[in-house]
């Protein structure tokens, strides 16, 4: 595998089967594997629900864990190529939250910004503003019914200080 960085959590050659090609910003019709820096989970989409797996849980098919990005108007969106479902955040009282969904939509549009240490800041689009999402391991006293569960982040904070997502996008070629 030909990596532009090593990752502390990053999984091994063998992991993705074929050889992905780097580490990279997602690019219009590039399609990844996404996992999160901090934890080494990947992203993936599995009996219609969005969740971080372990990369070394074992899986005989590993199609849900592949993301295709989609480019308008300059805003990323990210859409299973299995589902045709794309992520989405929503906001809610108790944060933001990576779902699913059929339509691309404001809610679906992202940004990404390098990080401290490789891999990139997930920001989205919320009205006129951009929101950076953090990772939210519980939420004390309240059932944790989304498996993937975000809160906002305070703008200007150091990604490295408050545990913001932070997502590696390792890109396949066809």
């Amino acid at each position: 595998m030909a990596s532009d960085k090593p990752f502390k959590n990053a999984p091994p050659d063998e992991f993705f089967g074929q050889a992905p090609e780097h580490y990279a910003l997602p690019v219009h019709f590039g399609i990844y594997i996404i996992w999160d820096r901090r934890r080494g989970h990947v992203l993936s989409l599995k009996d219609g629900e969005l969740r971080f797996t372990p990369w070394h849980q074992p899986s005989k098919h590993r199609a849900h864990w592949y993301w295709t990005c989609v480019e308008e108007g300059g805003w990323l969106s990210l859409k299973s190529p299995v589902s045709g479902q794309f992520i989405t955040a929503e906001d809610d009282v108790l944060g933001v939250e990576l779902l699913r969904s059929s339509m691309p939509g404001s809610n679906q549009r992202f940004f990404f910004r390098e990080a401290t240490g490789g891999g990139y800041r997930v920001f989205f689009q919320q009205d006129e503003s951009l929101v950076v999402v953090q990772s939210v391991d519980e939420h004390p006293g309240q059932p944790r019914s989304p498996p993937v569960a975000l809160e906002v982040a305070k703008q200007g904070c150091s990604d490295e200080d408050t545990g913001e997502m932070i997502w590696v996008f390792v890109r396949f070629y066809g």
